[in-house]
């Protein structure tokens, strides 16, 4: 027995004093730990039955140093976040089956197979400090994070038992310092304000008919406001974390945090205070930060995690939303906006965080009432298909869509009185930027300004008079079509074309064009009368 007071004596006794009490402090902390009741209390059940029982046979070695290698390949990503001078196994052997002699022919053979048994119990120091004060394990600690995302392991239990994981236990943490390029100010969960603009996530082992699997999950939605005037918040509603594998032959390990979550975007006003809700998606004009997290809902969102082998605290967190998708049925748009007042529909999401700007991606700028300032890079943006109607035999049966584009850069922050967003239009079949569109590749539609409104609809004499209602209406001016790009129709004149919406956003649109004749000078009106003929001659 390895407990205090077993039965080490004589010539077998320990030498060094200091090894015998850290010896005996060590088990003894261990014995408390299993009578302790809290959540490490089964992991250290087998411990106490060895070093309590005077008739175990077997090696055991306490406390051995650990490397990130010595994790098993599918948690191998967790490395990123372990202090490596801590790692360490609490302990590690295997139990000696009874040496027994045939009386009968004398052979010498094991009363059973030896087992192996060990157990990982790694701690982040703060962590610790928070379980010993009664803290609550699922809220995030305060760290010090060098860049926009850190990555920390809380905690790591393992434990083996006749050489098989029977027991796995850990918690990891994302910390969150910005989102989309904006600062991250504060972080809610279930209502109550976090600590640390972080989520927690818990990992547990499933056998799954003898393939093992090790999930990371978050077990509650957390929601991080951000410092920016445009987009309030950002909720995750679920994340994953899984360890990818090894890359670049071995030398890099790869890992991914999976979110699923939604964009809160802000309410807009126009320069006079009207409404004119472009941004759709979000909680409504006044909701408390605490309360904010509804709007439009997305998956696949990735935050791409990797390091090199050799040394694993260098890890480089990366926001990616090459496959984000949008997930409507969860979504939230607000009543009255654009979304629903003109039947957009989703299409994708764009990044830009170099040199491009919307009309390098064939947007032409769509101009309104509201109060914006200029995009500049990183800038982010949805898309939405617009139907414009349909063109007619020319151009088949198939209906003109553009795509409607409404970006923003974390440029303007959450004080600011303008708003860094950008409206955009692509024409069917246009070039980049161009505002010409092609049909048949024999005829083109020139377009001038592009605007977008709301209005109020007229009043119709109607009596009683019903309830005010506004519409959204898209107006494009100084149409004319160019035949083989030379001939202009009509000759004198430009035809505008208004798109307008529902007003009771039952997802329908409406359009009508408008004749306008150029201004064409007057010719000098003819004389009454002729002056009366003379025969005189004036000098």
């Amino acid at each position: 027995s390895l407990r205090a007071g077993g039965s080490c004596g004589g010539e077998d006794a320990l030498a060094y004093t200091g090894l015998s009490q850290w010896l005996q402090d060590y088990v003894a902390a261990a014995i408390a730990q299993a009578d302790g009741g809290g959540s490490a209390a089964p992991f250290y059940q087998r411990f106490k039955q060895i070093v309590t029982d005077p008739a175990w046979t077997g090696v055991i070695v306490l406390a051995a140093d650990l490397a990130s290698g010595d994790l098993p390949p599918q948690i191998q990503g967790l490395a990123a976040g372990i202090d490596l001078t801590r790692f360490a196994s609490h302990h590690f052997g295997f139990t000696a089956s009874r040496v027994v002699v045939s009386p009968d022919t004398g052979q010498i053979s094991l009363d059973g197979p030896s087992s192996f048994f060990g157990l990982v119990d790694y701690l982040d120091l703060a962590y610790a400090e928070n379980a010993l004060s009664g803290g609550d394990p699922e809220v995030p600690i305060p760290y010090t994070v060098p860049g926009d995302l850190g990555f920390t392991v809380l905690e790591l239990r393992s434990l083996f038992e006749n050489t098989a994981l029977t027991r796995f236990e850990s918690r990891i943490q994302l910390t969150v310092r910005r989102l989309f390029a904006s600062s991250v100010t504060a972080a809610y969960r279930g209502g109550l304000a976090m600590p640390e603009t972080a989520v927690v996530l818990t990992g547990s082992y499933i056998d799954q008919g003898g393939a093992g699997a090790y999930v990371f999950e978050q077990t509650a939605p957390s929601v991080f406001v951000t410092d920016s005037n445009v987009l309030s918040a950002v909720a995750f509603d679920r994340v994953q974390f899984n360890t990818l594998g090894a890359r670049d032959a071995g030398a890099t390990v790869a890992s991914r945090f999976l979110i699923w979550g939604a964009f809160d975007f802000a309410e807009l006003l126009t320069s006079d205070g009207a409404l004119l809700d472009v941004l759709s998606f979000g909680s409504a004009d006044g909701t408390q930060p605490v309360a904010l997290g509804a709007g439009l809902a997305f998956s696949n969102l990735v935050i791409d995690m990797a390091f090199p082998v050799t040394t694993p605290s260098a890890s480089v967190l990366v926001l990616d939303t090459a496959n984000l998708a949008y997930d409507l049925d969860a979504s939230r748009s607000r009543d009255d906006s654009l979304f629903r007042g003109f039947a957009l529909q989703l299409k994708s999401f764009v990044e830009v965080t170099g040199a491009k700007t919307p009309a390098d991606l064939g947007f032409l700028s769509v101009s309104s009432t509201l109060p914006l300032q200029r995009l500049t890079a990183p800038w982010y943006g949805v898309v939405y298909e617009v139907t414009l109607g349909g063109p007619g035999a020319l151009a088949s049966a198939a209906d003109f869509t553009s795509n409607l584009l409404v970006a923003w850069s974390p440029k303007s922050t959450a004080d600011a009185t303008t708003r860094s967003v950008f409206l955009g239009l692509s024409l069917p079949g246009a070039a980049p930027g161009a505002k010409l569109f092609s049909i048949e590749g024999v005829f083109k539609v020139a377009v001038g300004s592009i605007a977008l409104s709301r209005q109020v609809v007229p009043d119709t004499g109607q009596d009683p008079p019903p309830p005010p209602r506004q519409y959204y209406c898209l107006r494009l001016d100084d149409i004319a079509l160019k035949i083989f790009g030379i001939v202009k129709l009509p000759p004198s004149a430009t035809i505008r074309f208004f798109l307008f919406g529902d007003p009771d956003r039952m997802g329908s649109l409406g359009w009508y064009a408008a004749y306008v004749a150029d201004q064409v000078p007057a010719l000098p009106s003819a004389p009454r009368a002729l002056p009366a003929a003379t025969d005189e001659v004036q000098p």
